[in-house]
């Protein structure tokens, strides 16, 4: 039996987000524009993760910042954080606004941003709903830690990891293929 649409269902869960652009998916142009911005910034979007390749990246004098005692070994210096941020927000603008701009955050760490939006983007879980959920996730993991119930770019921070896991096997499609 064939299942009916619902918003919550894509129409046509394979194609994700390479839909065709005459059912309503992104344009070839912004497809070619995103592939040139993963080949054009190869070596920082393939350790957009890697924090100790951005510690790398630091000069003597925040070298010598690192070594304040309130700081662990994952710190990086504000600079380097902007520059990250900013080629997730670029990448971000690119894949999923065809473009247009969206919310800058100040630092990478900054993604619990609170943006008003009535519903997660993805999977449409409303405020209420993103909330409980949260806060029912935190109970089962048992281990303490707590979230903010903000947005990631409009998405809750459930679909934010998958998506941050589909632009990375995009990111490495693109490559393997250049």
């Amino acid at each position: 039996m064939l299942m009916p649409y619902s918003p919550t269902r894509p129409l046509f869960p394979n194609w994700g987000i390479n839909l065709p652009h005459i059912l309503g998916g992104r344009s070839q142009e912004s497809k070619d524009q995103e592939e040139s911005f993963i080949k054009t910034n190869r070596e920082e979007l393939l350790n957009l993760a890697n924090t100790s390749w951005w510690q790398q990246k630091m000069t003597p004098e925040e070298r010598e910042m690192k070594r304040h005692p309130n700081r662990g070994p994952g710190w990086i210096p504000n600079r380097l954080r902007e520059i990250r941020q900013q080629l997730w927000h670029e990448w971000y603008k690119i894949r999923y606004v065809d473009g247009k701009d969206i919310v800058m955050r100040k630092y990478y760490d900054d993604l619990f941003h609170n943006e008003e939006h009535e519903a997660c983007i993805r999977c449409k879980r409303t405020k209420d709903e993103y909330i409980r959920d949260s806060m029912l996730d935190d109970l089962e993991r048992n281990d303490g830690s707590r979230h903010f119930h903000s947005w990631y770019y409009g998405w809750c921070r459930f679909c934010a990891k998958e998506v941050e896991n589909e632009m990375f096997a995009h990111r490495d499609k693109v490559l393997s293929r250049s």
